[in-house]
C-alpha cells in the first residue's frame, strides 16, 4: 500500500518541482491543496500519512495549521518547507514539526525525508502509542540547534566557525558541551580553552551528538522523581558511551567506528526518555524500579505496550539517523548478537550496556562468547566508584 503525501502550497514553482519526481515503484501518492482549509477537508476524507506545508506561502498560517494537526491528527507526520527569509518564524515551529526541508526545493532531500517517514508506517508499534509519541512536543521534534548543525555540516564547504556560532547562540548548551568536552575522559590539552578549539579537537560529529545529548536531558515541566530518573539515565548513557568507545579503540582502532560507538552509547536509551513522558501515576513505581533491569523491555511491554528499545528506534528513524546507529540501539538488549564472538558497533554497545548495568547473567554470556581473557581485558578498562559510576582506567 502506497503512502499518501499531501502538499499544502500555492507555489506553482514548488508544485512543478515536485511533479518532476519520477515515482516508478508507486510507494507514494502525491496530492496538492492550496490552503489550510482545503488541507483539513482533504485530510478528514483521506488516509494521509505525511503533510508537507510550505511556510513561505502568503496568507498560510502554518504555525496554527501544524499545531492543529499535532492536536487532532497526531499520527500524521508533519514536514515544513521553509526558506532563509522565514528563519525566525520557522524557529517557532520546532515543537510542531518532525522535519524541515529548505527552499528552493532539493528533490533528493524531499524523497529522502518522505522515504524515512514512510518506513515508520510499517514499524511494529501500537497505533495509540505512535499517536502519543507523535503528539509529544519535547522529544519527537529534533532540537532546532541540532537541525541547524546538520544543515551547516551538510554544506559542501562547511565552516567550523559557523558550527561554533550556532552552538554559542544557546549559552546553556555551549557551557554544558564545553564542560563535557573538557572532562578528563577526552584528554583535551589544557591549551584548548574555547568551543571552536574543542570542535576542532573532537570533530563535528561528536560535538553535534553532545548538543543533542544535552537537549534530550533538559526536559522541563516534569516531576522531581522523573527529573531524578532522567539524571540516572543520563549518567548511565555517559558510562555506556565511554565504555563502548574504549572497547572499539581496543578492538578496532578505526576512527569512524570509535566515534560511532561513543555517539551510539550517548543516545542508546533515548527511548526511556520517551517512556518517562508517556508514564502515568499508576505505572510510575513499577517502571522506575525496572528502568535499569536487563528485562526492562519486557516489563515496559506489559506496562505500556512498547519497550524503550522500540521507542528509541522509532525516534531515531524519525530523525533520520544512519542505519548502523539505529541497528546498534535496536540490539542493545539482544543477547543473541554476541553468539558469533565478533565485535562490531552492535556488540560494543551491547557489552558496554551490560557492564554498565552490572548484568551478571550477561557477563557470563559475554565471557563464554569472547573468552575469559578478552572479558577480563574489557573489565580492566573500567573501575567503579562508591556511587556505582563507571570510569575509564587511565
Amino acid at each position: 500500500m502506497s503512502a499518501k503525501v499531501l502538499f499544502v502550497t500555492s507555489s506553482q514553482e514548488t508544485i512543478q518541482e515536485i511533479k518532476k519526481i519520477e515515482l516508478t515503484d508507486q510507494e507514494f501518492e502525491f496530492f496538492f491543496v492550496r490552503n489550510n482549509v482545503e488541507a483539513i477537508n482533504f485530510i478528514s476524507k483521506n488516509d494521509i500519512a505525511i503533510v508537507i506545508t510550505d511556510f513561505s506561502t502568503p496568507k498560510l498560517n502554518s504555525s496554527e495549521f501544524l499545531s492543529l494537526l499535532q492536536t487532532n491528527f497526531p499520527r500524521i507526520f508533519r514536514v515544513c518547507l521553509s526558506n532563509l527569509k522565514e528563519k525566525e518564524r520557522t524557529i517557532l515551529l520546532t515543537k510542531s514539526i518532525h522535519r524541515f526541508i529548505k527552499l528552493p526545493l532539493d528533490q533528493k532531500e524531499l524523497i529522502k525525508t518522505i522515504t524515512d517517514l514512510a518506513k515508520l508506517l510499517s514499524f511494529n508499534l501500537d497505533a495509540k502509542l505512535v499517536t502519543k509519541i507523535n503528539g509529544l512536543g519535547a522529544i519527537p521534534v529534533l532540537p532546532d540547534i541540532y537541525q541547524k548543525l546538520e544543515r551547516e555540516i551538510s554544506r559542501p564547504t562547511f565552516s567550523m566557525n559557523r558550527v561554533a556560532e550556532i552552538i554559542q547562540r544557546d549559552p546553556l548548551v555551549a557551557a554544558r558541551v564545553l564542560h563535557i568536552a573538557h572532562s578528563s575522559f577526552f584528554n583535551i590539552p589544557s591549551s584548548v580553552t574555547d568551543l571552536l578549539q574543542a570542535i576542532n579537537f573532537l570533530g563535528v560529529n561528536i560535538i553535534k551528538t553532545l548538543v543533542l545529548y544535552v537537549k534530550i536531558f533538559s526536559l522541563s515541566n516534569v516531576s522531581e522523581e522523573t527529573q531524578q530518573k532522567l539524571k540516572d539515565i543520563k549518567a548511565h548513557s555517559t558510562n555506556v558511551a565511554k565504555l563502548a568507545k574504549a572497547i572499539m579503540e581496543n578492538e578496532s582502532g578505526a576512527k569512524k567506528q570509535i566515534e560511532l560507538a561513543y555517539i551510539t552509547g550517548l543516545i542508546h536509551d533515548i527511548g526511556k526518555v520517551i517512556l518517562l513522558q508517556l508514564n502515568d501515576k499508576q505505572k510510575n513505581a513499577n517502571y522506575f524500579r525496572s528502568i535499569h533491569d536487563f528485562n526492562s523491555p519486557e516489563i515496559e511491554m506489559n506496562l505500556f505496550g512498547i519497550s524503550h528499545v522500540d521507542a528509541g528506534v522509532y525516534i531515531l528513524k524519525l530523525w533520520g539517523f544512519q542505519d548502523e546507529i539505529i541497528n546498534a540501539v535496536a540490539s542493545h538488549h539482544d543477547s543473541s548478537i554476541i553468539k558469533s564472538g565478533a565485535i562490531s558497533l552492535k556488540e560494543a554497545v551491547f557489552i558496554a550496556n551490560s557492564f554498565s548495568n552490572k548484568f551478571e547473567e550477561m557477563s557470563l554470556n559475554i565471557s563464554n562468547s569472547f573468552g575469559l581473557e578478552k572479558f577480563n581485558e574489557w573489565s580492566q578498562l573500567i573501575k567503579t566508584d562508591e556511587r556505582g559510576s563507571l570510569h575509564l582506567e587511565p
